[in-house]
């Protein structure tokens, strides 16, 4: 059973999928232009390479993105670590939080993305990697960045009871995932309709995993 709310998360959760969707059919359709490395060819070609010419390359926002990233993934050592805890505190794998559960699939799923578009390249990277045209649609930096940081505030909003606290922390990973999506645009290592791509298969998916976590707390 579920509630008003939980329902209004499902909706938006799809429709940021459909937008996904419909905005990777519109990058292979419209606006094809060769203004990529080595001739690559670029979909909506014009307002990429806009806003390549406006925030050109910075190795600082770069640097910034590549270590926050490998910060995140200490949240998910902490949530695996607390997974593997209770199933010898509990003395089963059964007892395990059934959230950690849903986290560990949700983790999967993000996983599928990344490896499903490292495979079915969409767009080339603005600038070429030592030398070699690599993929770059959807940003992964962006996907795994705000799904971890997302997901892992959900899962401290209902471990925490305590107000105060879990507020904090969900606005701390906020502004951590929001950091990560700023400093990875304006460095130029994608073009701007990557890092959109991501930011809508992040919302469809987190959107997705708060909504089961509140079915979840309803059984």
């Amino acid at each position: 059973m579920t509630n008003n709310k939980t329902y209004i998360k499902f909706i938006i959760a799809e429709s940021c999928m459909f937008l996904f969707v419909l905005w990777t059919l519109i990058l292979g359709f419209v606006d094809q232009q060769a203004v990529g490395p080595n001739g690559s060819i670029i979909g909506l070609g014009g307002f990429n390479n806009w806003f390549k010419n406006l925030v050109g390359q910075s190795d600082l926002f770069l640097k910034i993105s590549d270590i926050l990233l490998y910060v995140t993934f200490a949240f998910v050592l902490f949530f695996v670590g607390l997974g593997v805890y209770q199933m010898f505190a509990r003395k089963s794998i059964k007892k395990v939080d059934k959230q950690l559960y849903i986290l560990a699939v949700f983790y999967a799923i993000v996983v599928v993305f990344y490896i499903f578009f490292e495979i079915c390249e969409i767009n080339f990277r603005p600038v070429l990697v030592d030398g070699v045209l690599e993929a770059s649609y959807p940003s992964s930096h962006v996907l795994f960045a705000v799904c971890i940081c997302l997901s892992s505030a959900f899962m401290f909003k209902n471990m925490i009871e305590v107000r105060w606290l879990k507020n904090t922390i969900f606005v701390i990973l906020v502004v951590l995932a929001t950091i990560v999506v700023v400093s990875r645009a304006l460095s130029g290592i994608h073009w701007i309709t990557d890092i959109i791509a991501s930011m809508l298969l992040c919302a469809s998916l987190t959107f997705a995993l708060d909504a089961v976590f509140d079915v979840c707390k309803m059984e």
